[in-house]
């Protein structure tokens, strides 16, 4: 009302007085700055200290912004510049008391609930519109960042492309804020507050995963057989799925056998995985008796021989397995029937039959073909050459060589092969 009559007092002194008008300019000024003190005092007002603990309880309805801005400035310390469009008023309700810390991160709400935003550099906070904190030099964000604070982020996108991840998450980002991508190095640049930058962050770690990446579990089998576990739980899992409609293959489960190892491999659905891994607890359990015994038949090698070599294999597995149901193995070898008496864990037993299966085997063997000759003392008097030939004499060099009883020797001949 008084600054209404000033208005009034003024348009009828017009230029006239000038003396008048520097009075009224002077009165208008005080006036001003007793609002202002005014509004500081109202806010002192709704705030309740403890000096002690240095605690606060805000509250204030209706309060100046600008004079909120200004008792945050006091309180922390801090130098603050305010930009020409900060208007409005703030009403703040506490019920407990607050560290000058969480002070300012109310601080820095109240501005965003106003559209407004506090950016620090170089020791100077600016109290600014958000539709211009993108453009004016906001930080990068770092481990100090407050959760209120207007900053930039970053983010590397790793096994996804960045365009397809900015067009998921764009509905997180405010109008005010900024996201944008980067093809050349698949990275996304957000300007935004540090607390929905760390929601977005953890977003995006949620959806940028590797197609590659298999989710497997390997189960060992300590009592039992690996492939009889497996039989009885693929029954177990088709009769629980069916035939239902719909089920893609993020809800199936498979399985392998790792005979070696004794092992199971389970990939699929990760909650069935787990309902999985708790049956074969309840299927792989010790016998009664303890012990798990076989008998192995042996083809070719002795079984005297071969019970060293596997008492040697089987006290190699113990020594070097981490579980403590391996440590009772034994071997036996029964003479009488060529065979093997193992008691031990079904997979150092299957690891011992294989190990018994490369070494009985045929040895190997030489053919050796002989002709027998019988030869008799009339046979051997038939057999001869009774070789002559005519005198030479140095008038006549040339002379003649012959061979008689030849009719014998070929009996003789012929009487030699038919024994053979």
């Amino acid at each position: 009302m008084i600054i209404t009559r000033i208005k009034k007092s003024i348009n009828a002194l017009a230029f006239n007085q000038p003396s008048a008008l520097i009075a009224i300019a002077c009165l208008m000024l005080s006036l001003t700055q007793t609002s202002y003190a005014q509004d500081n005092a109202s806010i002192e007002q709704g705030v309740e200290i403890e000096a002690a603990e240095e605690q606060f309880i805000l509250n204030m309805r209706d309060a100046n912004i600008q004079g909120f801005i200004q008792w945050v400035a006091n309180r922390t310390g801090k130098n603050m510049v305010i930009h020409r469009s900060v208007k409005g008023t703030v009403t703040i309700l506490s019920s407990r008391t607050i560290s000058p810390d969480e002070a300012y991160e109310l601080f820095l709400t109240v501005l965003r609930l106003n559209n407004f935003t506090a950016v620090e550099t170089d020791g100077v906070v600016k109290i600014i519109p958000v539709t211009e904190a993108k453009v004016d030099g906001i930080p990068f964000m770092g481990e100090q960042t407050r959760n209120g604070s207007m900053v930039t982020a970053i983010i590397d996108v790793e096994h996804s492309s960045a365009t397809e991840l900015m067009a998921l998450v764009r509905p997180l980002i405010p109008a005010s804020s900024h996201i944008a991508s980067f093809n050349q190095t698949n990275t996304l640049i957000i300007a935004d507050s540090a607390r929905n930058i760390t929601k977005i962050t953890r977003v995006i770690e949620l959806l940028d995963k590797s197609e590659n990446k298999i989710d497997l579990d390997i189960i060992p089998i300590i009592y039992a057989s690996a492939d009889e576990i497996s039989a009885t739980l693929s029954k177990v899992v088709k009769s629980l799925s069916g035939n239902k409609p719909g089920l893609t293959d993020k809800d199936k489960v498979e399985f392998a056998v790792d005979k070696r190892s004794n092992s199971i491999l389970i990939t699929g659905n990760a909650s069935k995985r787990q309902q999985i891994k708790d049956l074969i607890k309840k299927l792989d359990l010790p016998l009664e008796g303890g012990g798990n015994t076989q008998v192995v038949y042996l083809n070719y090698i002795e079984a005297s021989e071969i019970t060293p070599i596997l008492k040697s294999v089987g006290d190699s597995v113990i020594k070097d397995s981490k579980s403590e149901s391996t440590q009772s193995f034994s071997i036996e070898s029964s003479e009488t029937t060529n065979a093997l008496v193992m008691t031990g864990p079904p997979g150092l037993i299957s690891n011992l039959k294989s190990v018994i299966k490369q070494l009985d085997i045929q040895r190997a063997q030489v053919l050796i073909e002989a002709v027998v000759v019988q030869v008799s003392g009339d046979a051997g008097e038939d057999f001869g050459v009774v070789w002559g030939g005519s005198e030479i004499y140095e008038e006549n060099r040339t002379g003649g060589v012959g061979a008689v009883n030849v009719p014998a020797a070929n009996a003789s001949f012929n009487n030699i092969f038919g024994a053979a």
